[in-house]
């Protein structure tokens, strides 16, 4: 991070019922914050990462580092990568470095939605919940590195008005 290629975004704060949308294209992000809206509707269907191919085949590429995803507490997801099933080419993936994922029901889903087509997560140095990872059919794989705490640890946000 960050690599060569694509658009590179730094320091974000992100309030969204969707906080990063791709449909193909590379994308460097750099100290985020994504939370959903404090409405209650949006926020049972809060995505805060949802990448896919490009309508042409197009690959999709994610470098995220030193991220903030907390979610409505029960409901929504933090990192969503699939393929495009509507095209027969293109990669997806998410490398994420240091990224706490927190008050989802869903920290992970990944899946390959052809044969031709790849979906990929690699991450590492992150906080989530492992119970909440959802390595889906088709191609492609979740790759867990080094450092990660996956017992779904509270990470204890100070209030900044208490």
């Amino acid at each position: 991070m960050p690599a060569t290629q694509g658009t590179t975004a730094r320091r974000l704060k992100i309030r969204a019922e969707d906080g990063i949308y791709m449909v193909g294209g590379a994308l460097n992000v750099a100290n985020v914050q994504i939370t959903p809206y404090s409405d209650a509707a949006q926020a049972q269907t809060f995505e805060a990462i949802d990448m896919t191919g490009g309508n042409a085949g197009e690959d999709s590429l994610l470098n995220i580092a030193d991220g903030t995803i907390v979610g409505p507490g029960s409901a929504g997801a933090g990192l969503v990568v699939r393929s495009n099933s509507s095209v027969n080419s293109g990669t997806v993936t998410a490398n994420v470095h240091g990224v706490v994922i927190a008050g989802v029901a869903e920290s992970i889903y990944r899946h390959g939605k052809s044969v031709t087509q790849t979906a990929n997560v690699t991450i590492d140095h992150s906080a989530y919940s492992g119970a909440a990872v959802s390595d889906g059919a088709g191609n492609g794989a979740i790759a867990i590195g080094a450092g990660n705490l996956t017992s779904g640890v509270d990470p204890r946000f100070v209030k900044r008005s208490a």
